[in-house]
């Protein structure tokens, strides 16, 4: 999954000015190019290994594409996972993998349920960060990661 969102952070050197605000599933093997994403200046393909699930979301109030994968396998064990900066907003704010997030402390926690998590990063800056999925993961669950 790193190698999907490495990917995507690098095709996003190719950043214009515009803007999109929908999360987009990803789908494997198919162009994302600026007709879906006016913040890319050249097409990108990404090949998702089998059962992985990808979403991506360009938003031109902060330049920046995010982009969040879960695997159909992944990890169902519930428990606690720790807080990390995602990235920012348009404001600077910072943004985290939990909306109940509000700091990086090692307290700064929030509990996984039993449908798995998906992986978020942003070109904001950041880490990627493991997200509570609200069902398992599909294309409906990995695009809702993003919202």
């Amino acid at each position: 999954m790193k190698k999907i969102i490495a990917g995507i952070f690098a095709a996003s050197a190719f950043f214009a000015s515009a803007s999109f605000a929908a999360p987009t599933v990803i789908t494997s093997g198919n162009a994302i190019g600026n007709a879906q994403c006016e913040l890319l200046a050249e097409n990108v393909v990404l090949t998702l290994s089998n059962n992985v699930h990808g979403a991506y979301n360009c938003t031109k109030d902060n330049n920046s594409i995010t982009v969040a994968t879960c695997h159909f396998a992944g990890s169902r064990k519930v428990g606690q996972e720790r807080c990390v900066q995602t990235g920012t907003d348009a404001q600077g704010t910072p943004t985290y993998n939990d909306a109940s997030c509000k700091g990086t402390t090692p307290s700064d926690t929030f509990t996984v349920d039993n449908k798995g998590k998906a992986f978020v990063g942003s070109t904001t800056g950041g880490s990627i960060g493991a997200s509570s999925l609200s069902a398992f993961c599909d294309d409906t669950s990995v695009v809702g990661a993003l919202q």
